[in-house]
């Protein structure tokens, strides 16, 4: 989605479907608010710190990933990218708002991260002997686990026997 945007004040001058869509509003409801009360909470003030850069001319433009609120107060993760335009009014700057919606992707690094504390806390919890190694077809396959079970059980710390391999 794209959007121009008041530099200063925040407010949506223009802005195309997809970014309506991405936002969970009309192209008529954008029209009518600024970015800040779309932008979750926690994210408001790094956008507004990079704003700051960008207006005092330190920055050329910026990059983040951050959460829009949605009308029925879930949100959509976006990956942002802001560059200013040039304007013929240097008291009123403007900037380009091109947004992604990356919500899928973070929903998945979140279920992977989940997955993979959930196993690391049974790897360490369990009695028995576990290793994890690279691939055994890997000409020189290396441990890149070593369990407590194992530290237990043959002497040698994890790191030990990582760095030995």
């Amino acid at each position: 989605g794209i959007a121009l945007i008041d530099s200063l004040p925040g407010h949506i001058y223009e802005v195309n479907p997809k970014f309506a869509q991405i936002a969970g509003r009309t192209l008529e409801e954008m029209l009518s608010i600024d970015w800040m009360s779309i932008t979750h909470p926690d994210d408001v003030q790094e956008d507004l710190d990079n704003m700051t850069l960008l207006n005092a001319g330190k920055i050329n433009g910026f990059n983040m990933e951050k959460r829009y609120i949605l009308p029925d107060g879930s949100f959509v993760w976006i990956d942002m990218k802001i560059t200013p335009l040039k304007a013929e009014n240097e008291t009123q700057p403007c900037h380009l708002c091109m947004i992604q919606d990356i919500t899928a992707g973070k929903k998945a690094e979140e279920a992977l991260k989940s997955s993979e504390e959930r196993l690391r806390t049974i790897f360490n919890a369990a009695k028995n002997v576990s290793l994890i190694i690279t691939d055994a077809q890997d000409p020189e396959p290396k441990v890149m686990e070593f369990s407590p079970g194992a530290e237990r059980m043959f002497g040698y710390s994890s790191k030990e026997v990582r760095k030995c391999t």
